[in-house]
C-alpha cells in the first residue's frame, strides 16, 4: 500500500513510501515542509504456506513457514521429496512476491540439508527478479552458483530440511 503525500513535500527525500505487509506501521512527522520518518515496525509474524516443487516431484510432507525480515523473506521448513524429475529444483515464493533484481544472476540465500550422508553441500539460490528460488549441489566439480536438477540434488522420498534470507523487491526494511 503506497504512502503518498500532496503538493511538492516528500517523506525523507522521496515522494511515496510503500507499506508491504499486514500490520506493517510508519510513523512520520512533519518539519514544515516535508515529512520525516521516526519510526518504522515491520511485523515479524511467522507465516506457513504451501509452496509450489518443481523438479522434487510430488512432496509428501511439506511444513515450510515464511516471515519478513526488514527488506528481506526468512523462509525455512522441511519436506519430502517425491520421485524427483531431472528438471532444474524450484520452489515457490509465498504469492506475490518477487526477489530482487540483482546485478548477480544467482546468489547464495541459504542451505539445504539432506537426510541421506553426503559429500555434496546444497545450496538456496536467490535468483535476480524471480518468483522462486532454486538450488544448487557443490561438488568438486560443480561450484555454489551452478543450479541443479531435482536428481541432481536429491533422492527420491528424502527428507529436506533448508533455511534462507532472500532480498524481496519493493520491500524497503
Amino acid at each position: 500500500f503506497p504512502v503518498t503525500i500532496t503538493s511538492l513535500q516528500t517523506i525523507d527525500g522521496v515522494t511515496s513510501r510503500k507499506l508491504c505487509t499486514q500490520n506493517e506501521q510508519l510513523t512520520v512527522i512533519s518539519d514544515g515542509s516535508n515529512w520525516v520518518i521516526v519510526a518504522r515496525v515491520i511485523p515479524n509474524v511467522v507465516t506457513s504456506y504451501t509452496p509450489t516443487y518443481t523438479g522434487f516431484g510430488t512432496v509428501s510432507t511439506s511444513n515450510i513457514l515464511w516471515a519478513r525480515q526488514g527488506s528481506f523473506i526468512r523462509i525455512w521448513g522441511a519436506f519430502v521429496a517425491g520421485t524427483v524429475t531431472s528438471v532444474q529444483a524450484r520452489l515457490s515464493l509465498p504469492s506475490g512476491l518477487t526477489t530482487l533484481t540483482t546485478t548477480a544472476t544467482l546468489v547464495v540465500a541459504g542451505t539445504l540439508g539432506r537426510s541421506a550422508n553426503t559429500t555434496t553441500n546444497s545450496y538456496v539460490l536467490s535468483e535476480s527478479g524471480s518468483t522462486y528460488v532454486v538450488f544448487s549441489a557443490q561438488s568438486g566439480t560443480t561450484n555454489a552458483n551452478s543450479t541443479a536438477t531435482g536428481t541432481a540434488l536429491v533422492n527420491n522420498s528424502e527428507t529436506c530440511t533448508l533455511w534462507a534470507l532472500i532480498p524481496i523487491a519493493d520491500w524497503e526494511g
